[in-house]
């Protein structure tokens, strides 16, 4: 992470606690388990799921078959 001369430190700190709390939650109980309020109230943010909605594959553009 690239740190600025007008950075609060601390407050970065507390956002990266945040952050972990938030990715630990998600792991435990699923990705839905923690969400903003805004994807309650908007019917088109509610129906998108990012992490299962995007599949990264295993198998390589470049394999030979």
């Amino acid at each position: 992470m690239q740190l600025g001369f007008f950075s609060n430190e601390e407050k970065r700190e507390k956002l990266e606690h945040i952050d972990k709390a938030v990715d630990t939650l998600r792991q435990r109980y699923g990705y839905r388990s923690v969400q903003r309020a805004v994807v309650y109230t908007d019917p088109v943010l509610g129906g998108i799921n990012a992490y299962d909605d995007h599949n990264i594959h295993p198998v390589g553009y470049f394999h030979t078959a």
